[in-house]
Parts: C-alpha cells; structure tokens; sequence
C-alpha cells in the first residue's frame, strides 16, 4: 500500500476548484444520492 504525500498550508486564492473537487469527491462515495455543487453554490 502506498501513501500520498500531503502538504498542509494556509487557504490561497484559486484553491476554490481543487476544495470543490475533493468536497464533491468525499460526499459522493458516502452518499450515492448526492448531487455535486458548483461553486456558485457557494457565493
């Protein structure tokens, strides 16, 4: 088994797609119902 290397740093601007995508990731794999926000749905 392999492990990813993570880097824990503060918010930049432009990170919003990369947030959205893993948010949208995690809800989706534990709830098959989940609908994926844009982020429009946040502002």
């Amino acid at each position: 088994m392999s492990t990813a290397e993570i880097t824990v740093r503060p918010y930049q601007p432009g990170d919003e797609q990369g947030i959205l995508r893993l948010f949208n990731q995690v809800f989706r794999e534990n709830d098959p119902g989940y609908r994926g926000r844009g982020l429009d749905h946040w502002g």
